[in-house]
């Protein structure tokens, strides 16, 4: 039977494509960047941090958004954390923070390697250090 489903028709070259590997990235959280001088509007935002990010470590990035989506939210303060996507190739080189605009900023939120050490402790907490 498959032989004659096979005369009926005919498929010729292998019409299924190579199965390649999905693209994959890691998401990092930014902390403390001045909202003074990221862009108000999330479209400006990939560029800008795409500059800043390849200029401090050389690693390219596919996407980024603020933390805070709100943008009134976000006024009322005057620092922000940001999410951006890498290959997880180079999440090794932002290590614990990165350099961005003259300051220092911690990055968290890699899978591949353990996130700050810091405890996050609420008003009504106690500290443990």
């Amino acid at each position: 039977m498959t032989k004659r489903l096979n005369q009926s028709f005919p498929v010729g070259d292998n019409p299924f494509q190579v199965i390649r590997e999905a693209p994959t990235s890691v998401k990092l959280l930014i902390h403390n960047l001045p909202l003074s001088i990221l862009p108000h509007e999330h479209t400006d935002l990939i560029p800008s941090l795409l500059e800043s990010i390849s200029n401090a470590i050389d690693v390219p990035i596919f996407g980024a958004r603020f933390l805070q989506s709100d943008l009134a939210k976000r006024a009322e303060k005057r620092t922000t954390s940001v999410v951006v996507a890498v290959d997880p190739l180079h999440v090794s080189r932002f290590g614990e923070s990165i350099r961005l605009f003259s300051r220092a900023h911690t990055v968290t939120g890699a899978p591949y390697r353990e996130v700050n050490s810091k405890v996050a402790t609420a008003p009504n907490t106690q500290s443990r250090r």
